[in-house]
């Protein structure tokens, strides 16, 4: 395998480099070092490489530096590396320390940084975006080592050639395209927390009763949820059932809520829905084991459920609207039995107790709340088609498949 990769379809006004050639890398301190831990100096771990484009300095961790290792202090413009993962397409994620501390900060292990000799050539700025684009991973893809656990060799990490703008006009016109989409994402961001935040405290005061919606001057009562339905659970899946891919998708602990890892097949789903427990259309799942409370609202669309750790209440909805039950169920407090992992258990959950109002109040909270939760997710929607658009243009400007205009204000 030819470690020494290079981008393609690069214009010729660019030009073509090593990494070598860019600055030199250093190594990060020894984790293994008990002396380096405790009250100190802050350092940047492979944690916040790994999960910063810019580091963070409310992130930063402690460590106990030396002085005779003062040549670990991070500087401006130090691009951060990590330098092992389990794995390979994770080997490389940069980051670019672009702050001007008032304290030393160092870098620890499992990372190492390349210090940037001359910024004409490679801006910080620039840096921050290049080394995270698709490109440049997929480079750190190819030379990254090991069976287990993958490891960037320092001698092809630093031979890896490079394609790069040769104007740094052009680079600081990409800088500032990407940073005005990022400027979108953060400001979109905010939004959704502050909507989020406004939402939960509506909910907090409209569950209560603190609050009372135009028109509804009833009182509340008491209802323990072992008085609105049974709690039951789906049948027993054993492992030898499942399959890696099939018809039915079959939701785990560690999966509900998101994307399915295992299925079942459509005859054994058929069989079960038939004959055991099954949640009807609308009814609210809720997350036994684990972090407990989590919530999801069954679809009716065909999908199978974890047995125990996954249950519901057979709510006939005499008592409570499942649509008022789902958001009540966001302030609640769990009560779940000690052990390693908390579990609720059945008894415990028919204990819970809420407050609720009439049937016709609890569908006008429900139905607001409802509107608050479609609007995040309309605005979760557009922050994710911004991410979408940012990481097509990183991807196809930082390799030059997309040029920007010299009309682009170069302001960064």
């Amino acid at each position: 395998m030819n470690k020494k990769t290079t981008q393609k379809n690069i214009p010729e006004d660019w030009t073509e480099i090593r990494i070598a050639s860019l600055g030199e890398m250093f190594a990060g301190l020894a984790g293994k070092n008990k002396e380096h831990f405790g009250k100190g100096a802050p350092f940047v771990t492979y944690m916040n490489v790994y999960s910063n484009s810019r580091i963070n300095p409310a992130q930063y961790a402690y460590v106990h530096v030396q002085p005779e290792e003062s040549q670990n202090e991070l500087r401006y413009g130090d691009v951060l590396f990590t330098t092992s993962s389990e794995t390979a397409n994770e080997v490389g994620i940069a980051s670019v320390f672009l702050e001007h501390p008032t304290t030393p900060v160092y870098l620890n292990s499992f990372c190492f940084g390349l210090r940037l000799k001359d910024h004409s050539i490679m801006s910080p700025h620039f840096a921050q975006y290049f080394f995270r684009a698709q490109g440049f991973r997929d480079q750190m893809t190819l030379i990254a080592q090991g069976a287990t656990r993958y490891n960037l060799s320092k001698k092809y990490f630093l031979t890896t050639t490079l394609k790069i703008p040769m104007s740094s006009a052009e680079q600081n016109r990409i800088v500032a395209v990407l940073e005005t989409w990022d400027k979108a994402i953060e400001k979109l961001a905010k939004k959704i927390e502050l909507k989020k935040e406004i939402k939960k405290g509506l909910m907090q005061n409209l569950l209560t009763g603190k609050i009372r919606l135009p028109r509804f001057i009833g009182s509340w009562k008491k209802i323990r949820l072992g008085d609105v339905g049974r709690v039951l659970m789906c049948k027993r899946i054993f492992k030898f059932q499942t399959l890696e891919s099939g018809d039915i998708p079959f939701y785990k602990i560690g999966t509900f809520g998101g994307a399915p890892d295992a299925y079942i097949s459509d005859k054994t789903y058929t069989e079960y829905r038939q004959k055991y427990p099954f949640p009807r259309k609308g009814e609210i799942l809720i997350s036994a084991a684990g972090t407990v409370g989590r919530t999801v609202v069954y679809d009716g669309e065909p999908s199978y459920f974890q047995d125990s750790n996954i249950v519901w209440l057979s709510n006939d909805e005499q008592l409570v609207l499942n649509s008022f039950l789902f958001y009540a169920y966001k302030v609640v407090r769990w009560s779940t039995a000690s052990g390693t992992i908390a579990r609720l258990y059945n008894d415990l959950l028919r204990r819970i107790e809420i407050n609720a109002p009439n049937l016709e109040e609890q569908r006008a909270i429900s139905n607001l709340l409802d509107v608050a939760d479609k609007e995040i997710s309309q605005l979760e929607q557009k922050l994710a088609l911004l991410k979408d658009q940012k990481n097509y243009l990183l991807n196809n400007l930082i390799t030059g498949a997309i040029r920007t205009p010299e009309t682009v204000s170069t302001k960064v």
